[in-house]
C-alpha cells in the first residue's frame, strides 16, 4: 500500500521561509556552509551588541523624572489657586489633571530605577557569555545564555514601559482638555488651517500626524540665518494651505535654500489646485491617464507592485520629491524636467523611479543603515526581480528614504488564522498612518503572498485608505473587513489575505527586539 504523505501547509512554510531569510540577513549570518568564520564573527558581534543593549541605561532617568514631577506639583498648586479660563473648565479639574501627571511621573521614576538595578545584574551574566564566545570553546552553549539574559532585561524594562505609557496617557488627557491659545510658533497660521489637535489625528495632508511637531523641531535646530530664511519663505506664501506645505517640506528634512525654491514654485498655484502638484493620492491625479490609456501611477510590470508602493510612500512623506514627480521641478537644484507635468511626463518620471527602486530592493547590498558620518553598506541576499519585492528589501527602502531620519521599519508577519493577532497588526498599521507614516502591506492567496499595496491614511470614519498599484487608485476598507479578509480585501488589495505589513519602529523598540511577528 503506497504511503500517503501529509498535506503541506504552504502558508506556514512561506512564513517560516521569510522569517529565516530575514533573520539571517539582518543578523549578518551566512547560509553558505563554507562561510563558517563569517557566522562565528556574526555571533560574536550579536553577543557584543546584545550586551550593550541590555546593560545600557534605560531610556530617561529617575532623577530627571522626579524633577519633572516636582514641576508638575508646583503647577498643580498654582492652578488650584487661580482661575484659568483657557483651561476650558474649573481650576479644580485642571489641578486634578496636573496631579495625575505628577503621580505617573513619580511611578515611572521608581520603575526606571528598578530597571536599572536589574540591568546591572543582567550585565554580569552577559559579559560572562561574551568571554566564552571570544574563546575557542563555548560557542554552541552561548546562545542559551544570551537568550536568558535578554529575556531578563526585557522583563526588567516591562515595568518602566508600562509607567511610560501611563505618562503618555496622562499627558494626552491634559492635551485634550487644555486649550491654550497658540502663539510664538513658527508658521502657526498654517497649523490653524489644519484644524484642532483632535482633527489632526485624521487630518488630510500635509500636516498629518506629527508633521507639525517635526517641522517645529527642524526649525529649532537651524542656525539663526536658516530660521530667517524659513521665516521669509513662510511670509511669502499667499495663504495657510501654501504655508502648510512649506512646513511639511521642512519636516521632511529640506534645507532652507530648497524651501525657498519650493515656496517660489508653489506660490502661483491656486490653493484648490495645490494637491494636484503635491499629493499623489488626490483623485484628480489618480484618475489621469497617459496617451496609451494607462493610469499614471499604475505599475508598469507584473512584478513592480512593491516598487510602485515605495515610490508613492516617499512622495507622501517628501513634498519636495513629490513636486519633482508631479510638477517636473526639482527644488533642490532649481532645474525643471524637460518632460513637463503632462500625464505622460509624470508617468515617465514615475516609471523611471519605479525601476530604480526595484534595483535597490533586489540588489545584494543594503544601504539603509547609517551612522552620523556616512552610509553603512551591508551585504545581503540577492533577490530575483521576477519574484517581486522581498519584504526585507521593502523595509530597508522605507528606512532609508521614507519618513523622518532615524525612523526604521520592520516586517510584521500577519497571522490571518488568529483574529486577535491580525487585529493587533491592523491596529499597528492604523497607528502608523495616523502619525503620517504610510505602510506597505503584502497580500496574496491563502497559500502564498502575491501583491503589495500601500495603506496611505485613514478617513474621518476610521476606514483605511489603500493605494493599489495594480489599478493606480486609492480605495477605502474598514479595519474589520481588513482583518476578516475575503472579497472585501480582494476588492481593495487584489487578493483576499494580508500576509505582512512593513511598519515603523522606534530605536528603543529595535534595541529590545528584532521584530514582532503576528
Amino acid at each position: 500500500m503506497p504511503r500517503v504523505l501529509p498535506a503541506l501547509d504552504w502558508a506556514a512554510l512561506v512564513r517560516g521561509l521569510w522569517a529565516v531569510l530575514g533573520d539571517v540577513r539582518s543578523l549578518g549570518f551566512s547560509l553558505d556552509p563554507r562561510e563558517v568564520r563569517t557566522s562565528v564573527r556574526a555571533l560574536r558581534g550579536l553577543v557584543t551588541s546584545s550586551t550593550a543593549c541590555a546593560t545600557g541605561p534605560a531610556p530617561g532617568g529617575p532623577a530627571a523624572l522626579r524633577a519633572e514631577a516636582e514641576r508638575w506639583a508646583a503647577l498643580t498648586v498654582a492652578v488650584g489657586e487661580t482661575s484659568l479660563p483657557t483651561l476650558g473648565g474649573a481650576s479644580d479639574d485642571a489641578a486634578g489633571l496636573t496631579d495625575d501627571v505628577r503621580r505617573t511621573l513619580e511611578a515611572s521614576a521608581d520603575a526606571l530605577a528598578a530597571a536599572r538595578a536589574r540591568r546591572i545584574e543582567v550585565g554580569v551574566s552577559l559579559r560572562s557569555v561574551g568571554r566564552r564566545v571570544r574563546g575557542a570553546h563555548g560557542v554552541a552553549g552561548s546562545l542559551s545564555g544570551v537568550r536568558d539574559a535578554i529575556r531578563a532585561a526585557r522583563v526588567a524594562d516591562a515595568g518602566a514601559a508600562a509607567a511610560a505609557r501611563a505618562c503618555d496617557h496622562a499627558l494626552d488627557v491634559v492635551d485634550d482638555q487644555v486649550s491654550v491659545a497658540p502663539h510664538g510658533v513658527v508658521g502657526q497660521v498654517a497649523f490653524r488651517a489644519a484644524g484642532s489637535p483632535d482633527a489632526l489625528r485624521h487630518a488630510a495632508r500635509p500636516l498629518v500626524g506629527d508633521t507639525a511637531r517635526r517641522a517645529q523641531e527642524a526649525y529649532d535646530s537651524l542656525p539663526a540665518a536658516g530660521r530667517e530664511t524659513v521665516d521669509r519663505a513662510l511670509a511669502s506664501m499667499p495663504g495657510d494651505e501654501h504655508r502648510a506645505w512649506v512646513l511639511a517640506s521642512l519636516a521632511s528634512g529640506a534645507a532652507p535654500t530648497t524651501l525657498v525654491r519650493f515656496a517660489d514654485r508653489i506660490a502661483p498655484i491656486d490653493a484648490t489646485r495645490l494637491a494636484t502638484a503635491l499629493d499623489p493620492t488626490d483623485p484628480r491625479l489618480t484618475s489621469r491617464r497617459t496617451l496609451h490609456g494607462v493610469r499614471i501611477f499604475q505599475q508598469s510590470t507584473g512584478t513592480t507592485c512593491g516598487s510602485v508602493s515605495l515610490v508613492v510612500a516617499r512622495m507622501l512623506t517628501d513634498p519636495v520629491y513629490a513636486l519633482w514627480m508631479l510638477d517636473a521641478y526639482d527644488a533642490t537644484t532649481g532645474e525643471a524636467s524637460p518632460h513637463g507635468s503632462t500625464s505622460d511626463g509624470i508617468a515617465y518620471r514615475f516609471t523611471h523611479e519605479e525601476r530604480q527602486v526595484q534595483k535597490r530592493t533586489s540588489s545584494c547590498t543594503d544601504r539603509s543603515a547609517r551612522t552620523d558620518l556616512r552610509p553603512v553598506v551591508r551585504t545581503r541576499l540577492a533577490w530575483p526581480t521576477a519574484l517581486g519585492t522581498p519584504p526585507w528589501g521593502a523595509s530597508e527602502e522605507m528606512s532609508s528614504g521614507v519618513g523622518p531620519r532615524g525612523t526604521r521599519y520592520r516586517v510584521t508577519m500577519i497571522d490571518s488564522d488568529s483574529p486577535a493577532r491580525c487585529r493587533q497588526a491592523v491596529d499597528d498599521v492604523a497607528r502608523a498612518v495616523d502619525r503620517g507614516r504610510p505602510v506597505p502591506v503584502f497580500t496574496g492567496s491563502d497559500s502564498v503572498p502575491r501583491h503589495v499595496v500601500l495603506v496611505v491614511g485613514r478617513g474621518t470614519d476610521g476606514a483605511l485608505q489603500v493605494f493599489n498599484p495594480a489599478t493606480g487608485t486609492v480605495r477605502t476598507i474598514s479595519e474589520q473587513d481588513f482583518v476578516a479578509g475575503g472579497d472585501e480585501l480582494r476588492a481593495v488589495g487584489s487578493w483576499p489575505r494580508a500576509w505582512a505589513a512593513v511598519t515603523p519602529v522606534t530605536s528603543a523598540e529595535l534595541c529590545r527586539t528584532r521584530g514582532t511577528r503576528y
